[in-house]
């Protein structure tokens, strides 16, 4: 069994975060359509396959590719279990504004979030 800990945090970056959103959002729906494409739904699978693809010419931080091809094996997961079940199912698609990311990757100082946007770029929330 595997622990996640979620943690929601409220904050005034929505625009600050818009291009991180969309990235994460670009690379989750494209691998969730190369998945259903290849037959594939299994992480390590989706990451050998994308990881390269999706990494290349990006500007953002590389731990957003790997929270969307989590999020993506999920979905599709969610997916195959589902259309054992029902034949007309609707394909999955992520259109909500969230990030997926591991606990090395952002720090919490006292009141502040630091999360990282590009190698070397940080936002700081309060």
């Amino acid at each position: 069994m595997k622990v996640i800990r979620c943690v929601w945090q409220y904050h005034d970056k929505k625009d600050d975060l818009g291009p991180v959103f969309d990235y994460f959002r670009y690379c989750a729906n494209e691998a969730i359509r190369i998945g259903i494409e290849m037959n594939f739904s299994s992480k390590y699978k989706l990451h050998y396959q994308l990881y390269h693809k999706l990494r290349v010419d990006s500007e953002f931080h590389s731990k957003y590719v790997y929270g969307a091809l989590e999020c993506a094996a999920a979905r599709l997961k969610l997916y195959k279990k589902t259309l054992k079940k029902k034949k007309d199912v609707k394909k999955p698609y992520i259109s909500r504004n969230h990030l997926i990311i591991n606990n090395q990757s952002y720090k919490i100082e006292q009141d502040t979030i630091r999360i990282p946007t590009e190698p070397g770029k940080y936002l700081l929330s309060y």
